[in-house]
C-alpha cells in the first residue's frame, strides 16, 4: 500500500536527527579529550532545530579560556561559549561567544577542528566573535544534511 505524502513533508523524527548529529560531533571531541557532560536537543515537535554540548575541556594550555558549551542552531549554526578559566568560578557574565561561520551543517571533524582552535586562541581564524546570519535554508535541506548522522534503528 503506498501512502500519499504532501509535497514537502518527512515522516522523520526530527529530535533524532540533530541527536544523531551532536551525538557524532561528541564523539570526535572525546577523542581530542574534551568531556561532554551533557546532550541537549529542541522538545519533541519544536518548530526550530537546535542541539547543545555542555563540556568539560581539557586545561588549556594557556590561552585564559576554557570552551564551555556548544550550541548548534537551525537559523545560525554553531556558537561556542567560551569562559574565563582564570578564577574556575563558571561566571556567565564573563562569558564570550564564538561563531563557526559560513556552514550551518558542517561535518563533525570541523565543529572538532573549531573548539580544537579556540581552546588555544579565541581569536583564531577558524572562529568570528560576532554573529553574520547565513542565507536562510530550507529545512528540508537541513533535515536531509542532518540525516547523515541519523542513529541506526535498534535490532
Amino acid at each position: 500500500m503506498v501512502r500519499d505524502v504532501p509535497a514537502g513533508s518527512l515522516d522523520v523524527d526530527q529530535r533524532m536527527l540533530v541527536i544523531g548529529y551532536l551525538s557524532t560531533v561528541a564523539s570526535l571531541l572525546d577523542q581530542r579529550g574534551f568531556l561532554v557532560r551533557e546532550l541537549h536537543a529542541q522538545e519533541p515537535g519544536s518548530p526550530t532545530l537546535w542541539g547543545s554540548l555542555s563540556l568539560n575541556p581539557p586545561p588549556p594550555p594557556g590561552s585564559g579560556w576554557a570552551p564551555a558549551r556548544l550550541r548548534w542552531e537551525q537559523d545560525s549554526g554553531w556558537c561556542a561559549t567560551l569562559l574565563p578559566d582564570s578564577d574556575g568560578s563558571g561566571d556567565e557574565r564573563r562569558a564570550v561567544a564564538r561563531y563557526l561561520p559560513a556552514q550551518l551543517v558542517p561535518a563533525p571533524v570541523t565543529v572538532a577542528h573549531f573548539l580544537a582552535a579556540l581552546l588555544t586562541d579565541p581569536d583564531t581564524i577558524w572562529a568570528r566573535a560576532t554573529f553574520h546570519a547565513p542565507r536562510r535554508v530550507d529545512r528540508r535541506w537541513l533535515i536531509l544534511q542532518l540525516a547523515r548522522f541519523a542513529m541506526p534503528e535498534p535490532w
